[in-house]
């Protein structure tokens, strides 16, 4: 009885490895080609956006940047719920100089 279990593992570890090498041929066979990493991201030079929220850890604002209904320039910082900074934009002379 334990003769007939050795040969039984011997079988089973001698099918595993077989069938793992047959999987690895095929595999290597019938793939579609090599695959390459992607190559990096390239950076826009410009973003833009109506607005820009800048989230906390906790899913929070903690800073906006945005044009009001009057189409002013309008930069808000928060601490938590409280709002510690704002500044609403006044424009004195052409944005292009």
């Amino acid at each position: 009885m334990e003769q007939n279990s050795r040969m039984n593992s011997k079988l089973i570890v001698s099918l595993s490895l077989g069938a793992g090498l047959l999987g690895g041929f095929a595999a290597s066979y019938l793939s579609s080609g090599i695959v390459h990493a992607q190559s990096a991201a390239q950076v826009p030079k410009m973003v833009q956006a109506k607005s820009f929220v800048l989230m906390n850890d906790q899913g929070k604002p903690a800073g906006i940047l945005a044009i009001d209904k009057d189409g002013k320039p309008n930069l808000k910082l928060f601490d938590g719920d409280t709002l510690i900074w704002s500044a609403r934009g006044v424009v004195t002379r052409p944005a292009t100089e």
